[in-house]
């Protein structure tokens, strides 16, 4: 539609248009809602969804068509950044899930029946006992601690209370890799949105609306409240909540009338060291796993001797 609009086409002829896609109910909406004379963002307020809604605040900004832009950009951009970080953890992770899959399998149900098979002959199987038990505890940790983060998360999420964890962590010192990968969603952000030709209240003005991300939004409405109350920039990014990193460097560009330039320095130092951090963690991963199938293998081991030690005491 954006597209479409720039053309200068009629409304109604891109209506037509967007309407042989598969979205004749929503296109319906907007048609009979126009016609009534309703303006275009009380029509748009109407309809579910995150582009909608932000195609509705950057109205107050720009053109219909730049609106519509703006939003897909900014949704293709936090698409690409998920896909960025789960492409490079999918295969450790996969591999971590697969072993300790076939772990619980061989300690829980293989194993356990093989002994069963031999009980009450006069067989030497400690060693392997002792590893069952102790993996049996490991996969309970595993299963314990991943239940609990993960239930945890979800929950804070749910009752939009993640700000509230980052910021307990803040007052123990405990959110230094959180601040920096906050502080470069909100750069990337920001520097997004001056691109688009937004001033840089305006940008920080929707960056506080944005509700989904309530760590951007809080940094945002620093910012703002700093301004209001007459401090400068070098002030007001001198902000406990960011990067030190980020305070220097944009304190460098804003001076030299290059603040964009700056957030894209930034963003490149970050995005360096977010995959030095995600390769450690996927080495760590892969360490771990492999670790999984060596205690497998031994444990295999020891129960494919079982038979033969059988046959030794007859």
């Amino acid at each position: 539609m954006g597209f479409l609009l720039e053309e200068n086409r009629p409304l109604e002829e891109i209506l037509n248009i967007l309407s042989q896609d598969g979205n004749e109910e929503t296109i319906d909406y907007l048609y009979q809602n126009l016609r009534k004379g309703q303006t275009l963002e009380t029509v748009l307020q109407g309809i579910n969804g995150k582009i909608p809604q932000q195609v509705v605040f950057f109205l107050h900004f720009l053109p219909f068509a730049q609106a519509i832009k703006l939003s897909l950009e900014l949704t293709k951009f936090e698409k690409s950044l998920k896909n960025r970080l789960s492409s490079i953890l999918v295969y450790p992770l996969s591999l971590a899930a697969m072993a300790f899959g076939v772990l619980f399998l061989f300690t829980y149900f293989v194993l356990p029946s093989i002994l069963a098979t031999f009980e009450g002959l006069n067989m030497d199987n400690k060693l392997l006992v002792s590893l069952i038990e102790v993996m049996n505890i490991i996969c309970y940790l595993i299963l314990g601690i991943t239940l609990f983060v993960g239930i945890t998360y979800l929950i804070l999420k749910k009752k939009n209370k993640v700000l509230n964890l980052w910021l307990f962590l803040h007052r123990f010192g405990l959110d230094k890799t959180n601040k920096r990968y906050v502080s470069y969603i909100f750069a990337r952000y920001w520097q997004e949105l001056l691109k688009r030709g937004l001033s840089t209240k305006q940008a920080l003005e929707v960056l506080v609306k944005f509700q989904s991300k309530p760590e951007i939004s809080f940094l945002a409405s620093q910012f703002i409240q700093s301004f209001s109350s007459g401090k400068d920039f070098k002030k007001t990014v001198e902000n406990y909540y960011l990067d030190s990193r980020f305070i220097i460097i944009s304190q460098m560009g804003y001076e030299v009338n290059s603040f964009p330039q700056a957030l894209n320095e930034y963003c490149g130092l970050v995005e360096k060291w977010i995959d030095n951090k995600l390769h450690q963690v996927s080495v760590l991963v892969q360490i771990f796993a492999y670790g999984f199938i060596g205690i497998i293998v031994i444990m295999v081991y020891q129960a494919m001797m079982m038979p033969l030690s059988l046959l030794e005491t007859i």
